[in-house]
């Protein structure tokens, strides 16, 4: 994404694209309320783990069609996929050093 953005590389604009992941997006979403649901009943941290990468992964799909709809409406925001896919990257190895702190501290 930072390589997209620096050499200002364009997206390829594709409706069926934005169709498709709007589709995963609510599928992702379903899949998350499910697996948190599960996930708050067994108070299991792998469970929670399971919930929140589901999670990531319906923010990805919503922001994929964003960023298409916005592409397609307005060219000149181009560079919004990038970014928003370098927040979600930062937000994973938060949530990755969190969790590793976490664990270090139960084993302790």
């Amino acid at each position: 994404s930072v390589l997209d953005v620096r050499n200002r590389i364009h997206p390829i604009p594709n409706q069926y694209l934005a169709i498709a992941v709007g589709i995963q997006t609510f599928v992702f979403t379903c899949l998350d309320f499910g697996q948190y649901t599960v996930a708050k009943k067994l108070n299991a941290i792998s469970a929670y783990s399971d919930a929140f990468n589901t999670l990531i992964s319906a923010l990805m799909a919503f922001s994929v069609a964003l960023s298409t709809i916005i592409y397609n409406a307005t060219p000149r925001f181009w560079y919004l996929d990038p970014v928003i896919g370098m927040f979600i990257s930062a937000m994973i190895m938060i949530y990755g050093a969190w969790m590793m702190l976490k664990s270090f501290r139960t084993i302790s």
